[in-house]
C-alpha cells in the first residue's frame, strides 16, 4: 500500500471521513466531512520520505499530524524536515481560514447592505407570531437575516 493511501486510510480511521482523492502537491485541500457539501475537512499531504500529512475539520478545530514513522525513528534530518512541514501546514490553514473569514465579512456586509426592514405579513413571522423587530429581509427569495449584537 503507498503512503497517500496509508494516510486516506488513517484519516478514515481518525475521524470517520477523508477526501476520495488526495492531493499530493503539498497544499491546502479542502473536502466533504460527515454532511455533504460543507467542506470543513482540510488536509496537506507531503509525499517524499518521511511523508507527512497534517488534516483537520475547521468546524471542530480539530488538526492531527500523521507520518509514515513514528517519531522516535526519525534521523535528526528527518524530524528537523517534518517540523517545517507541519509548521507549514499549519500556516497555510490558518492562512485559509483567514481568507474564508474576510469573505465571510464581506458577504455578511453585503448582505446587511441590502437587505430591507422585513414586513410584519412575511409567512415564517406570521407563522411563529412574532413581530419583525430588528429583522430584515433580503434577496428574491425573502430569506430572512437576523442581526445580533456582537
Amino acid at each position: 500500500m503507498n503512503q497517500a493511501q496509508t494516510f486516506l486510510d488513517y484519516m478514515q480511521k481518525a475521524v470517520g471521513y477523508a477526501p476520495i482523492e488526495l492531493n499530493q502537491s503539498g497544499k491546502i485541500q479542502r473536502f466533504d466531512t460527515n454532511k455533504k457539501g460543507n467542506k470543513n475537512g482540510w488536509c496537506i499531504f507531503y509525499p517524499d520520505a518521511p511523508a507527512v500529512g497534517v488534516f483537520g475539520d475547521w468546524s471542530t478545530e480539530q488538526k492531527i499530524v500523521w507520518c509514515e514513522k513514528l517519531e522516535h525513528d526519525l534521523s535528526k534530518a528527518e524530524l528537523r524536515k517534518q517540523k517545517q512541514r507541519i509548521k507549514a501546514a499549519r500556516k497555510a490553514q490558518q492562512e485559509e481560514r483567514e481568507q474564508a473569514q474576510a469573505l465571510a465579512k464581506v458577504e455578511a456586509a453585503n448582505i446587511l447592505r441590502n437587505a430591507s426592514e422585513c414586513p410584519a405579513s412575511h409567512p415564517y413571522l406570521e407563522k411563529k407570531d412574532v413581530k419583525p423587530l430588528g429583522i430584515m429581509q433580503f434577496n428574491q427569495y425573502g430569506s430572512l437575516c437576523v442581526v445580533v449584537p456582537v
